[in-house]
């Protein structure tokens, strides 16, 4: 059986501590890499803990109907790029890209994971967050 993500009782046994994921504000709208922490099934929805590129933590709720933006599939601890925007009319923050490449080389992983811990300590881990 693969894994896909934790169920609500693996989650609670598990040790992953939520202290500091917060929903994505309005300030956020942008292009990050992000480090994918975690992943847990809730009702009807799979909720990602993601760490971005400034450090910051935050969760996202995606759902079947956008085929869980393909986090369903990413592997914990795989660094991704997400993108998210702001929609003024509704005043929400949605997502609306998550690239991740499944067929990376081991060496092209161990890169971007260390390209990614880099960022994060740049600046005291500030880098502003958008990608150019």
């Amino acid at each position: 059986m693969e894994f896909y993500a934790y169920s609500k009782r693996q989650f609670a046994w598990s040790d992953f501590n939520t202290t500091g994921y917060h929903r994505v504000d309005k300030e956020i709208g942008g292009d990050y890499y992000a480090r994918l922490d975690c992943k847990r099934w809730g009702k009807h929805c799979l909720i990602a803990y993601l760490t971005l590129d400034n450090g910051e933590k935050i969760f996202v709720v995606t759902w079947p109907r956008q085929n869980y933006f393909g986090f369903k599939e990413i592997p914990i601890g795989r660094i991704i790029d997400i993108g998210f925007d702001y929609n003024p009319d509704t005043d929400e923050v949605f997502l609306y890209s998550v690239d991740y490449f499944e067929n990376g080389s081991p060496d092209q992983i161990n890169a971007d994971q260390m390209f990614f811990e880099a960022m994060g300590s740049a600046e005291g881990g500030n880098t502003g967050g958008a990608l150019s």
